[in-house]
């Protein structure tokens, strides 16, 4: 049996996948974080998770690698990136190690 290395697996990473990820080390970095399961009833264009640690909160829609932004999404995120106090990414599988620098800081 083949072993799959990280690398082979990023390009075609689900989203879900990779939000476990993301979550998983934020988790393990201090990072509260939250996630909606049932968007039903949610306003459209909420990003997927939301980090908080200390006085930094981060809102993040995740993405593999080739999903594409909904315009809602797109306009919720320029809203929120105009707050001083809130973070803002769109992040996919292969801005890993930037999330990773963000996320340790």
């Amino acid at each position: 049996m083949r072993t799959v290395r990280r690398e082979e697996l990023v390009g075609d990473e689900s989203e879900a996948h990779f939000q476990e990820r993301v979550q998983r080390r934020a988790r393990l970095l201090g990072w509260d974080d939250f996630h909606v399961h049932d968007p039903i009833g949610m306003r459209k264009g909420w990003p997927d998770l939301a980090l908080l640690r200390d006085d930094v909160l981060i809102l993040a829609e995740l993405k593999s690698e080739h999903g594409r932004e909904r315009p809602e999404q797109r306009v919720f995120r320029d809203k929120a990136a105009r707050i001083r106090v809130v973070e803002c990414y769109l992040w996919k599988p292969r801005d890993e190690q930037e999330i990773w620098r963000i996320l340790e800081r």
